[in-house]
């Protein structure tokens, strides 16, 4: 048994743990399958971010040096030495003869020599004659073991191959064919399922037996063959271009860094000279100032060694003529040095990145790789096959939306929970509210981030929690379960613009169209002018107003759109003639829904995905089915370009790049 294991472990490679498939030997004479060691050497070199001149043994981590270092890396395993004693180890051990199962189970190593196929056991000569003997087992299906090898190896076609099993009851074997529902049959099969059958006949006694049948299958065989043959060669072709795509992406990316590392070092010495010169500049005049204190303080001393000269040995002439003429001159140096020290000079000097680099310093990838499917490859036996035609089917593209996609940018972090987000120029709204305790006290929060940094650039704090945000700069329209109040957004502060006014009914979806404000009360559509105070009726629609709606409008098509109670995105003129409904079965609990400038059309629902809708409401497909961070979205929306959509939800707000 020690020399099985010991023989186990030399034919498994030590990477993939599975039986050694071409084994390649390192020098330290450990063998990996040669697949599974050039994957390995591949991966080392990428994490290595450069191409290797040496790579360790997986094994022992001794150090290997290729023999051939110009070569590819994905060539340096098939360049190493095949390990042919494994290789002929393995062999002998495949040619060994079957061990018989009975003898084994009793720990006697005897040359099985027969196979049945109902026990699936290998038996040797006697425990087949006792096989045989029992009443059991004395009707099973036994072959001789060499006659399966010579079938399963490509020799002539033996009978041995086919299996008399019933599918459904294993241990019973296939009796009868039961022509009402084309089934074959055993004994259970005949007494469970076909009792009330009426035409039913055992296989022994079909004496009326053609090969029309088997013919055709075979033609069927061999049009299936062309068909998927075909397919493999197309699909080889795919997987040969996938290969090429991820070497033009690796290939792009390092060109890109080599370029931008290139262009930074370009700055660099750019910045270096300009460095030097500014630096030379002001150096000059704080030296010139050094310089000219340092010529009146000696002049200074030199004016007291006189000074006290003339005072011991001069006259009183002397020292008369002396100290004035000494405060002249005293005053004209020190005027002098005082208008080269008032000169501005430098205090301090910092460096200040720029603000496209501090990005780069800021950024978490170097990239992203977009891989987009097709559909996939079935085929189906009972109609007529054409893979090439399901290989390229894709349920998602439909129409005009076939081509958008998302990809996400950032995901900003808030200390509240966030509810509602609009935009407005630059800036990003954001409001939402904060539970004080645990029954009901709330109060609401509405902050101001810059689009690009992401920085808040504004804060205020609202009596009641934010449910939905609108704004037409500079006002900004703040609305709760009752209230809708203006602010505006002067020099980083929130400025209560006019006083609070007061909705008669809760409230659901909300938005600005027209100098209107539109909000859903009561299963209606209302209408406020910004410039007046009262809520004026629309007209009625199918939503609910007990839950957030969603409620947007399309400025391209001059129409609204909103969600309703039963998952459906309805469009409708302003005046309320109903323009399309759109719904399928992937969108559950619609809470918000975005236009963007182009009359791209975007929803949301509770599960954590996003749709988009075609701008006739007769197609749609979805585009995201998970967020990074939200768990329960609230609300989207999107900059003004539309090509930006911010999701909201929990304590984020996430940020997409939609591309078209």
């Amino acid at each position: 048994m020690a020399t099985a294991e010991i023989e186990c472990d030399i034919f498994t490679c030590p990477i993939c743990l599975e039986k050694l498939n071409s084994p390649k030997s390192l020098p330290c004479s450990h063998s990996f399958c040669e697949v599974c060691i050039g994957e390995f050497i591949l991966s080392t070199e990428r994490r290595a971010g450069h191409k290797l001149s040496i790579y360790p043994c997986p094994v022992c981590r001794e150090v290997v040096t290729p023999t051939n270092p110009g070569d590819e890396t994905s060539q340096l395993a098939s360049s190493l030495s095949k390990n042919v004693t494994i290789s002929a180890q393995m062999d002998r051990s495949e040619s060994t003869k079957q061990e018989c199962h009975i003898c084994k189970r009793q720990n006697i190593h005897n040359v099985a020599t027969h196979w049945c196929r109902d026990c699936s056991e290998a038996f040797c000569d006697d425990c087949l004659r006792h096989h045989n003997l029992m009443k059991i087992s004395a009707d099973h299906k036994v072959v001789k073991i060499e006659d399966i090898s010579k079938c399963a190896s490509g020799g002539e076609s033996d009978f041995c191959l086919i299996s008399y099993k019933c599918l459904v009851h294993t241990s019973k074997i296939l009796e009868a064919f039961c022509f009402d529902h084309q089934e074959l049959c055993c004994v259970l099969c005949l007494t469970l399922q076909h009792r009330k059958c009426e035409n039913i006949q055992a296989i022994e006694e079909m004496t009326d037996l053609n090969t029309d049948g088997i013919e055709s299958f075979q033609s069927k065989l061999k049009e299936v063959k062309g068909q998927v043959k075909k397919k493999v060669e197309e699909i080889k072709h795919k997987h040969e271009t996938l290969e090429s795509y991820f070497e033009d992406i690796e290939l792009a990316a390092k060109t890109s860094a080599a370029s931008i590392k290139e262009r930074i070092d370009v700055l660099l010495s750019s910045f270096l000279v300009e460095l030097s010169i500014t630096g030379d500049k002001h150096k000059s005049v704080s030296k010139g100032k050094l310089k000219t204190a340092e010529n009146l303080l000696s002049s200074i001393v030199s004016l007291m060694n006189i000074t006290k000269s003339v005072q011991d040995y001069g006259s009183l002439n002397q020292m008369f003529i002396h100290l004035n003429k000494s405060k002249y001159e005293l005053k004209s140096k020190i005027e002098a040095t005082n208008k080269i020290l008032d000169a501005e000079s430098v205090e301090e000097a910092i460096f200040a990145l720029n603000e496209g680099l501090q990005q780069i310093e800021e950024e978490d990838m170097f990239g992203e790789v977009e891989v987009y499917y097709n559909g996939p490859i079935k085929v189906n036996y009972n109609v007529p096959i054409d893979l090439s035609e399901l290989l390229n089917a894709n349920p998602l593209d439909t129409g005009s939306i076939k081509n958008i996609k998302l990809r996400h940018k950032k995901t900003m972090n808030f200390a509240f929970t966030v509810h509602a987000i609009c935009t407005m120029d630059n800036i990003i709204l954001v409001g939402g509210g904060q539970v004080l305790d645990i029954i009901t006290d709330t109060f609401g929060n509405l902050s101001a981030v810059d689009c690009v940094t992401g920085a808040c650039v504004a804060n205020t704090t609202h009596e009641y929690t934010v449910i939905s945000l609108s704004c037409e700069s500079p006002t900004i329209f703040v609305l709760n379960r009752m209230t809708i109040s203006t602010f505006k957004l002067q020099e980083g502060v929130f400025k209560l613009h006019q006083k609070i006014y007061f909705v008669d009914t809760s409230t659901g979806g909300f938005c600005l169209f027209d100098e209107f404000l539109y909000c859903i009360t009561d299963n209606k559509l209302q209408k406020k002018n910004i410039k007046k105070t009262e809520l004026q009726e629309c007209f009625d629609i199918s939503t609910n107003d007990s839950k957030e709606n969603g409620l947007a409008a399309d400025i391209k098509n001059r129409r609204l759109l909103y969600t309703s109670d039963t998952s459906e995105i309805v469009a409708t003129t302003i005046d309320g003639t109903e323009v399309f409904r759109y719904k399928d079965a992937h969108m559950k609990n619609i809470v918000s829904v975005a236009v963007s400038s182009q009359g791209c059309i975007i929803a949301c629902d509770q599960t954590s995905k996003l749709h988009v809708i075609s701008e006739d409401g007769k197609q749609g497909k979805t585009l995201l089915d998970k967020f990074d961070k939200i768990k329960e979205p609230q609300d989207i929306c999107f900059d003004k370009s539309g090509t930006i959509l911010y999701v909201c939800g929990d304590q984020f707000v996430e940020k997409y790049e939609v591309l078209y």
